[in-house]
């Protein structure tokens, strides 16, 4: 009995470490997601009042700024 309770606490141990050890670079990660989503969101809104100010203008940023929103997370 006394085995099973110490697995348990030192897979909850492991866990909490290995979750610690990683949430820099899990903070990073959606921080980096969340920024790249601005230009998307300026050029989106261009697109749909179809100012033509970014939008429209060389088809590899319009590939690239509408890659963006495939890097959404649901």
């Amino acid at each position: 009995m006394k085995t099973e309770l110490k697995e348990k606490q030192s897979a909850w141990i492991r866990f909490w470490a290995w979750y610690e050890k990683h949430t820099t670079k899990s903070i990073a990660l959606t921080a980096f997601i969340i920024y790249i989503q601005i230009p998307h969101m300026v050029w989106a809104g261009d697109l749909w009042l179809q100012t033509g100010l970014i939008s429209n203008i060389h088809p590899i940023a319009d590939f690239f700024l509408f890659g963006i929103d495939l890097v959404e997370i649901p």
